[in-house]
């Protein structure tokens, strides 16, 4: 398996107080957002299904937006989507300060897969 593939995504918690840490995915199609958080931290990331296996495109701090996903490769119509599943799920990571954020992932047009 590439390295930053998984065969699956799953949803977990383990630990608790500061060592706890917790994740949430939702797919659509061949695509995949997670968030992440871990005592008071917590972040985003983007995945695709390549080969049967989930390969990470993107993890971060700063939050993922539609823009952001269309700028990694993901589709309008399944951004959209991604987004609304997690938003009907809650909330797991809520958005860090946006000077933390900015420094957390590359820029799209720079990003290599």
């Amino acid at each position: 398996m590439p390295f930053g593939c998984v065969a699956r995504l799953g949803n977990s918690a383990t630990g608790s107080g500061a060592k706890a840490y917790r994740t949430r995915y939702v797919t659509d199609g061949t695509y995949a957002y997670g968030e992440w958080r871990t005592g008071s931290f917590g972040g985003q990331s983007l995945w695709t299904k390549r080969g049967g296996a989930w390969c990470k495109t993107q993890t971060g701090l700063a939050t993922l937006d539609r823009a952001t996903m269309i700028g990694y490769g993901v589709p309008a119509p399944n951004a959209a989507r991604l987004l609304a599943r997690m938003h009907a799920v809650g909330d797991l990571a809520p958005p860090v300060a946006a000077a933390v954020g900015a420094r957390a992932h590359a820029h799209p047009r720079t990003h290599r897969r």
